[in-house]
């Protein structure tokens, strides 16, 4: 199928809603910090509650854009498939690594900034500044261009392994990109994904999978 039509509308919802985390989170860590500032100035408690808002707000965003990539490629083909149990499933346990992989980063940036500060004699706002950009508007749409490419890739590949079960037939699938794929794309363009690997490919990748019906091919 070409690519999922309402993914710029998932896109800016996952976007804004990392956003206003990562906003929320960095006045947290300034309004923490004392002069000097330590990395103990922010606590487990509030990498923990971090990792919950993540986990939190993607969760339901994450199994909406599986559940539209199944029903868009069950549209395609005409033979929808319920994989709601599946795409829930996936979000819950998928969220939760999105999140603690996010706030494992910023932990270590942020440890990285305190002993940087403690070096150079930075202010409380020089530190705050080495750390906006993993707290940026830019940041949390490159995370939700990745995301989305990677809850589209994942609903489908489970429609299409579905599907195979239930009629019998494998799903021809091939790489494809609306635009002029970047050079670590360009390589797999047209190719099968079950052997070069399924999008996303690298940050702010929007590949996607084709799936056509193996014996509409011969």
């Amino acid at each position: 199928m070409p690519q999922l039509s309402n993914r710029d509308s998932h896109e800016a919802a996952l976007a804004a809603a990392i956003a206003g985390i990562h906003e929320k989170a960095i006045q947290g860590i300034q309004g923490k910090l004392k002069n000097p500032p330590s990395e103990h100035d922010v606590d487990e408690a509030f990498w923990l509650a971090l990792i919950a808002s993540y986990r939190d707000a993607s969760k339901p965003l994450l199994e909406a854009i599986y559940l539209d990539a199944v029903a868009g490629l069950g549209d395609e083909l005409d033979s929808p498939i319920d994989l709601s149990k599946d795409a829930a499933s996936w979000a819950a346990n998928y969220a939760d690594e999105l999140a603690r992989n996010l706030v494992g980063n910023r932990k270590q940036s942020f440890v990285k900034a305190v002993q940087k500060a403690t070096e150079s004699g930075w202010t409380i706002e020089q530190l705050i500044e080495y750390l906006m950009p993993s707290f940026s508007v830019v940041n949390a749409g490159s995370v939700a261009i990745t995301e989305t490419t990677n809850a589209i890739s994942t609903g489908e590949r489970a429609y299409a392994s579905k599907y195979k079960v239930l009629f019998g037939l494998a799903l021809v699938a091939i790489v494809r990109n609306d635009f002029d794929p970047c050079d670590l794309c360009k390589d797999k363009q047209g190719k099968n994904p079950y052997l070069v690997g399924f999008p996303p490919y690298h940050p702010n990748c929007r590949d996607y999978v084709e799936y056509l019906v193996e014996t509409l091919l011969s």
